[in-house]
């Protein structure tokens, strides 16, 4: 289909396991410019078989060929198990991959449970490649297959002249947190230490601790969510508690910029139970709340008849001052039908 140009051609075949093209030299196979099955009827002496047509697979690129010869024999293809031992997994030439993301995963678990410092030199949506330190010759290459939607690895030198590395640059935070993501589900108050001795006994790397405490804070995001996320969705909780107690009282402040301030909730059946039976006793106090954002929580409690604390109301505030205490106070009268204080006995946690 080429009129006027010259073509070199190689033959490898099919049942050969070395790399198409050697790593060294210069012309390498990731750097074809198209790659294309083709037909070429030819002379071929192998043996006493004499003119055969053969089926050829090709990549050209400055005037050379490289083909496969297809002589008739079928090979398996070679899939990759993501659920093998990873210990002992190795990569093979042809071996096929669901996706790219995928090949790039075992390329990264590889580099760890090896300890070796791997780097892809090249990753985009239809291929990976992947190169050891500099002076090691491993090398890896894989592209999408055309026509069939997976991934092969078609360039790859497996021999490495690197030492093991306890702080493999493939070791990230990212990885640590998803692969510790049971663990931290079951143990969120896990220690960095205790994570850095199971990483380290489990996969025989070190990472920093500065990386470790990343990854605990990543996993417990996508367990929890972020604040952000969790106050997003307050307009949303009070519309479902209006919704289940529509005489309750919640209201919700916000400062400029939809920034939140206060937060008051009070159910109607606390209400109602404190006025029926209970003395108009009302402790007032508040606390610290130990989170990334901080606040403080405001609590209105009384006695029932047993003297033991009946929780009347509460509210989430940005601090602890007089603007914020008048405006729980105000809600607090007005949940209560409190108009005068006459007969009501207020104590708050400074009066002991």
């Amino acid at each position: 289909h080429r009129c006027n140009q010259a073509f070199v051609i190689e033959f490898v075949d099919f049942e050969e396991e070395e790399p198409v093209i050697d790593d060294h030299e210069e012309n390498e196979i990731e750097d074809a410019v198209f790659e294309e099955e083709v037909e070429i009827s030819m002379h071929a002496m192998a043996g006493t078989r004499g003119p055969r047509t053969m089926r050829l697979s090709a990549l050209v690129k400055d005037h050379r060929v490289v083909v496969l010869v297809d002589n008739g024999s079928k090979k398996e293809k070679i899939v990759y198990d993501g659920k093998g031992d990873l210990l002992t997994f190795q990569f093979q030439l042809g071996m096929r991959f669901e996706t790219i993301g995928q090949c790039r995963k075992a390329v990264q678990n590889y580099a760890i449970y090896n300890g070796c410092n791997i780097s892809f030199v090249r990753s985009s949506s239809c291929q990976i490649e992947a190169r050891c330190e500099v002076g090691c010759p491993w090398r890896l290459y894989a592209s999408l297959i055309k026509g069939e939607g997976s991934v092969a690895v078609k360039t790859f030198v497996s021999s490495h002249s690197c030492h093991r590395d306890l702080n493999t640059k493939q070791a990230t935070d990212s990885w640590v947190a998803g692969e510790y993501l049971p663990m931290i589900r079951k143990k969120p108050k896990m220690k960095i230490f205790d994570l850095e001795d199971s990483i380290s006994e489990k996969y025989g790397v070190q990472p920093s601790r500065k990386k470790l405490y990343k990854a605990k804070t990543k996993a417990l995001k996508l367990l929890r969510g972020t604040e952000e996320e969790h106050y997003g969705k307050l307009r949303r909780y009070i519309a479902e508690l209006q919704r289940v107690d529509r005489n309750g009282i919640f209201q919700l402040k916000l400062k400029s910029g939809s920034v939140f301030k206060c937060f008051y909730v009070g159910f109607s059946a606390l209400r109602q139970g404190f006025l029926q039976g209970c003395r108009p006793i009302i402790g007032l106090d508040g606390a610290f709340l130990k989170t990334f954002l901080g606040g403080v929580l405001l609590c209105a409690v009384g006695k029932d008849g047993n003297n033991q604390i009946f929780p009347l109301a509460w509210a989430v505030v940005d601090s602890e001052n007089e603007s914020n205490g008048k405006w729980f106070l105000d809600i607090l009268f007005q949940d209560l039908g409190i108009s005068d204080v006459l007969g009501w006995t207020f104590i708050s946690d400074q009066q002991k």
